[in-house]
């Protein structure tokens, strides 16, 4: 693809230094260059206590500032791994120190990287390793913070404070040598959560900062450019820092969720000059950060999941509570609402998806009132071993362990399939756990009906495109997909972007190495011409894509309720079997009914379709994986489990959950 990245980083102001150079003595050169930095007395007596320093130029400076943080971050790491763990007898605390021996080697290694860059006059680059460099310590107190009772010690502390203030000299040095203008979004803090506006299309981001930032998008594909981003306004109103934005579908509203659950609703007030969000409704109820967010397609209700482990869905207009979720039992960390209004879905670290679905309660006047009840929890599945009379359950998604506040799930714009990541899930009992995304059919929400692979690192946020495009129709045969129209989807691991379309089994395209800290959210222009992602380490990537590059759009209905029950027909394609509808009253003597005829034959390794028989593209389980679900009804505070296997009747076409090996 003919994608543009750019990366947007800090403000700085490029010049050039070559004139300084040739107009001052080696030592007005050494306090003019240090004068850019934050640390002037540090600077000036480091670069005057290096022999070298007398005949070096501005970029010299640089290389031997980087040389001193080398070998602080070599030092530091032999002092860990060596000298201090070999005097402890804590296995815990050994634990801890050799990972933080890691992490300065790895601080080292970037700044080996930052000299190339200063050889290849290549400063963006070299900014990015040098902020790399300083922020791996800050991994290493982390790592201490995690263990209940571990101090951090003095010594280190030190350390790491002396390689920050070398970085901090260099990253000022680099500045001054001039590099491309680059972006301050949250005065370097960690970009948390990020939204496109469905109508004008500026970008929202938030963070640690506490602060919402909005900002316009110019495309520079005219003048053969990369886009550019430029500063539009702040809303100030949180005390701590933002974990999720969305904006409503109308754009008349934006809902941002911070830390010790605030959340608050913004209005938008446009005028003749310009427009302005004002807070509108400040919601209380959630005890602890809440996580994420979601609207429902009217701007009339919003659920937000949080640390308390609940979900609440909030009657906007009224600024209260509508009804409260609160069977997880541990934190709600990514919730979705279903476009046609059907469905909602919560995802937490308690290893479960939930999927409740709107049994609406009629009042007094006829006015039918929204109730969601919790249809499907899905949590394990089952897998046979190799005796094929036995099966054991594994668990399909992460623990807490998952490094990441966030997993973020997404309903498709048409409402014909639910992404969730976070997911786990092991070809064989025996075999080691792929991290995942599980792709949901409306049509049996009781079990995925496909999985998409995530490389080395967790899946942690996903989201389909507003856009949906015609099909290509060249790859018709190798789509798994039964639709009129191409969706494309993003897929986000803690490390890499995985875009997809519905149209291709394999990914059509893979954006690794963006950035140096876990990826945090994404979202899509309301044109599709960007996808926006937020990471850990305080900076945002913005990715261009061509005019109708992704295809050429088409409009789809969204927002219509299915009539009497009917679904959209929309569906995987040759899944027929495995889209078996399950409903509490009837699931029990379905599983009987399919149960009987799925232990009669085992699972084939083909795929049979009107009788010709040909090879998978995808990578296939070796066991047929059946989700646990559980059925609850409003009046049943007792779960009940009902396994529901796929029959195996060769003659009926058929999908089990299955890995794409990109």
């Amino acid at each position: 693809m003919a994608t543009s990245l750019i990366f947007l980083l800090f403000v700085t102001l490029s010049f050039s230094a070559s004139t300084l150079i040739s107009a001052k003595s080696n030592a007005t050169i050494i306090e003019s260059t240090c004068k850019s930095t934050n640390y002037y007395k540090f600077c000036v007596s480091a670069l005057k206590s290096d022999p070298r320093s007398p005949t070096a130029d501005t970029k010299g400076l640089a290389a031997i500032m980087v040389g001193v943080g080398m070998t602080n971050a070599t030092s530091t790491a032999t002092y860990l791994a060596g000298n201090l763990s070999a005097t402890v007898n804590d296995t815990v605390l050994k634990k801890v120190l050799q990972d933080c021996s890691e992490k300065y080697t790895l601080a080292a290694d970037s700044l080996r990287l930052t000299i190339q860059d200063l050889d290849n006059e290549a400063y963006d680059y070299a900014s990015m390793h040098v902020l790399a460099a300083q922020d791996y310590p800050n991994v290493c107190r982390n790592i201490f913070r995690r263990v209940k009772g571990l101090a951090y010690p003095v010594e280190i502390r030190r350390r790491e404070a002396s390689l920050r203030r070398i970085c901090g000299v260099v990253s000022g040095i680099l500045d001054h040598l001039g590099g491309t203008i680059q972006i301050s979004w949250h005065d370097g803090k960690p970009v948390l959560t990020l939204d496109f506006h469905p109508i004008s299309g500026l970008l929202a981001t938030a963070g640690a900062d506490y602060d919402i930032k909005l900002w316009l998008i110019n495309s520079g594909q005219a003048e053969k450019k990369v886009p550019s981003v430029s500063y539009q306004s702040s809303l100030t109103y949180h005390g701590c820092a933002v974990n999720t934005i969305r904006f409503s579908p109308s754009g008349e509203l934006l809902a941002s969720g911070a830390d010790g659950g605030e959340l608050i609703i913004w209005k938008l007030h446009p005028s003749e000059t310009n427009q302005s969000w004002k807070v509108h409704k400040s919601l209380s109820f959630h005890r602890k950060d809440v996580l994420d967010l979601q609207w429902s397609a009217d701007d009339a209700y919003l659920i937000s999941g949080s640390v308390d482990n609940s979900c609440i869905i909030w009657d906007v207009n009224k600024g209260s509570v509508h009804q409260i979720l609160d069977a997880h039992c541990h934190y709600v960390q990514g919730v979705a609402w279903d476009p046609l209004a059907k469905y909602v879905a919560s995802l937490s670290s308690d290893r479960t998806c939930r999927i409740y679905v709107n049994k609406p309660q009629t009042k007094s006047k006829g006015v039918e009132k929204l109730n969601y009840v919790c249809q499907h929890v899905i949590m394990k599945a089952d897998q046979q071993q190799g005796d094929e009379t036995k099966t054991i359950k594994t668990h399909l998604f992460h623990d807490e362990t998952l490094p990441s506040f966030f997993r973020r799930l997404s309903w498709s714009p048409d409402g014909s399939f639910l992404l969730i990541p976070a997911g786990s899930f092991k070809v064989s009992p025996t075999s080691e756990a792929v991290n995942a995304t599980y792709v949901f059919s409306r049509k049996d929400l009781s079990r995925p009906a496909l999985q998409l692979p995530g490389a080395s690192k967790p899946v942690v946020v996903v989201r389909f495109c507003p856009v949906a495009f015609k099909l290509r129709g060249s790859n018709s045969e190798e789509g798994f997909f039964k639709l009129p129209y191409r969706l494309v989807f993003a897929i986000a691991t803690l490390n890499s972007v995985y875009i997809y379309d519905t149209e291709c089994a394999a990914p059509i395209a893979v954006l690794a190495g963006l950035h140096y800290a876990a990826i945090t959210d994404i979202t899509w222009s309301p044109n599709a011409s960007y996808l926006a992602l937020s990471s850990q380490d305080g900076y945002c990537t913005l990715v261009e894509f061509e005019d109708k590059e992704l295809g050429e759009s088409v409009s789809i209905s969204v927002g219509k309720k299915p009539v009497d029950g009917e679904e959209k027909k929309h569906d995987l394609e040759k899944a027929d079997e495995l889209m078996t509808e399950t409903t509490p009253d009837e699931s029990k003597k379905q599983a009987e009914l399919e149960q009987n005829e799925a232990n009669k034959q085992p699972l084939p390794s083909k795929i049979t379709t009107d009788g010709e028989e040909r090879e998978h593209v995808m990578q296939k389980t070796d066991d047929e994986v059946m989700t646990e679900t559980r059925h609850e009804e409003e009046n049943q505070p007792l779960q009940s489990k009902v396994n529901t296997p796929v029959s195996n009747k060769p003659a009926r076409k058929r999908i089990t959950p299955m890995a794409i090996d990109p």
